[in-house]
């Protein structure tokens, strides 16, 4: 399984894994980092990624890469956990 598919299977609520991205289908990790985030439950769940990515969040080439693939899958895309609302911290 590619990252790329990891991303969408997240997308889908699926766990899955490739290489160091993996997720439970509900969260996305880059090795053991929390990238992505499931809000909420069935239809009305929203999927959002925290850009770890440069200048303000790097971590590593990879995450970045990681990152990147689960932009593309998620609806939401935050610079902060915090920038979700209290309710979803």
């Amino acid at each position: 399984m590619t990252n790329l598919q990891v991303a969408f299977c997240w997308r889908r609520g699926k766990a899955a894994a490739s290489g160091h991205m993996l997720t439970d289908g509900n969260n996305l990790f880059s090795y053991a980092l929390l990238i992505g985030r499931t809000l909420g439950t069935g239809a009305s769940a929203v999927k959002a990624v925290k850009r770890y990515q440069a200048p303000k969040h790097y971590v590593s080439q990879t995450t970045s890469h990681h990152v990147s693939l689960a932009i593309g899958a998620a609806d939401v895309v935050v610079d902060d956990w915090s920038d979700l609302g209290h309710e979803w911290v």
